[in-house]
């Protein structure tokens, strides 16, 4: 199964960097006045971030899935299904910025098949 966000194919080896950096539950703490610690405790039903990265000895991809992922990614407001290689699936928005790419071989005139390292800066809602 290729991954996709929005119907944009992407390299299926980039990797969610911080897929166990995130926790459903949140905490806030306060001390109160006399001294005592207030806990408070809850799901956090939405918010996590998904950040899909390549480097430059893998995860390329081409300036034609840039350009996809530039035209996606410009749409403000909008929810796309991201589909990961192992079939799961995610109602996700951009971060802002919404990713970076590098060119692997910089060339002063760019082709659609010239290849980038990727970065994708998403959050499921």
């Amino acid at each position: 199964m290729p991954l996709s966000i929005g119907g944009v194919d992407l390299p299926d080896d980039l990797i969610w960097t911080d897929e166990y950096q995130w926790s459903a539950v949140t905490q806030k703490t306060e001390v109160t006045v006399g001294g005592a610690l207030l806990i408070e405790e809850s799901v956090q039903a939405a918010g996590r971030p998904i950040t899909l990265e390549g480097d430059e000895s893998s995860a390329w991809a081409t300036r034609t899935q840039i350009q996809a992922l530039r035209t996606l990614a410009e749409q403000p407001n909008e929810v796309h299904e991201l589909v990961l290689p192992d079939g799961r699936e995610f109602d996700v928005m951009f971060r802002r910025p919404a990713f970076e790419a590098k060119p692997i071989i910089p060339f002063n005139v760019s082709a659609a098949g010239d290849f980038y390292s990727l970065r994708v800066f998403l959050i499921e809602v």
